[in-house]
C-alpha cells in the first residue's frame, strides 16, 4: 500500500469527502484527487500537515508495507465519544440529554479537535440528504453553528431539531435538507433558543457539505 492508497483510506476512515478534506488542508479538491490517484505527492510539509489532521504518525501515510504489516487502524489511536439519547418530550427544558450508557468510535481527528463531543442517532428525514434516521452523527455541545452547518436545537414552539442554521438580522432560519418538502422554520431574537451543539460529522456515506 503506497501514499496514494494511505491517503484515500485515512480520508474514507475519517468519513471526509474529498472536497472536506481539501477545505482542512487549505488546497484545492483536484489536489486530493491527484494524491490520491498517484499522479502526483504531497511534499514534506503537507505530508506532516495530513499526518497531524487524521492524527497518526506520518509514517503511516508513506508506509508502503506489504500484506503482513500493521494496518492504518493499528497506527491510528482509537477513538470513541458518549451516545447520548434526546428527548424531544422536553424540549422546552434542560437537560434534552441523557447518557445511553454506549459509547461509539469515531475518527481521531473528532476528539482532538472536539474534546467535548458526542453522538446521537438521527430522528426523523429532516436530514436525510446527509444523514438519513437511524445514522449516527457526532455534535460539538461546545461549538456554535455557522451559516450552513447543521445545529441541534431545543425551542419552545418547535421542539427538538436537527437543521441547517441560517441567522440574519433578527430572525434564525432553520432549514431542512431533505428529500421531502419541508417548510424552513423562522424564529425571531425573542423567542428562546437553546442550542445543544453543531454537528461536526455523520457516520455514514453521505458528506456534510
Amino acid at each position: 500500500m503506497g501514499v496514494a492508497q494511505n491517503i484515500r483510506r485515512l480520508r474514507l476512515d475519517a468519513g471526509l469527502t474529498q472536497e472536506q478534506l481539501a477545505a482542512r488542508l487549505g488546497v484545492a479538491r483536484t489536489t486530493i484527487a491527484q494524491w490520491e490517484s498517484g499522479s502526483s505527492h504531497p511534499r514534506y510539509a503537507m505530508m506532516t500537515k495530513l499526518a497531524q489532521d487524521f492524527g497518526v504518525d506520518r509514517s503511516v501515510i508513506v508506509a508502503e508495507g506489504p500484506s503482513g504489516s500493521p494496518t492504518l487502524a493499528q497506527h491510528a489511536a482509537p477513538a470513541t465519544v458518549p451516545l447520548v439519547t434526546l428527548d424531544a418530550s422536553q424540549a422546552g427544558d434542560c437537560p434534552v440529554l441523557s447518557a445511553s450508557g454506549t459509547r461509539i468510535e469515531v475518527p481521531a481527528w473528532v476528539l482532538a479537535e472536539h474534546p467535548q463531543a458526542q453522538a446521537t442517532l438521527v430522528q426523523g428525514d429532516d436530514l436525510d440528504r446527509v444523514a438519513p434516521a437511524g445514522m449516527a452523527v457526532v455534535f460539538d455541545p461546545d461549538l456554535s453553528p455557522a451559516n450552513g452547518s447543521i445545529a441541534l436545537v431545543a425551542t419552545q414552539d418547535h421542539g427538538l431539531l436537527m437543521r441547517r442554521w441560517f441567522r440574519g438580522g433578527n430572525t434564525l432560519m432553520l432549514v431542512a435538507d431533505s428529500h421531502t418538502t419541508r417548510d424552513d422554520i423562522i424564529i425571531f431574537s425573542n423567542e428562546p433558543v437553546h442550542v445543544l451543539g453543531t454537528v461536526v460529522l455523520a457516520l455514514s456515506p453521505a458528506p456534510l457539505s
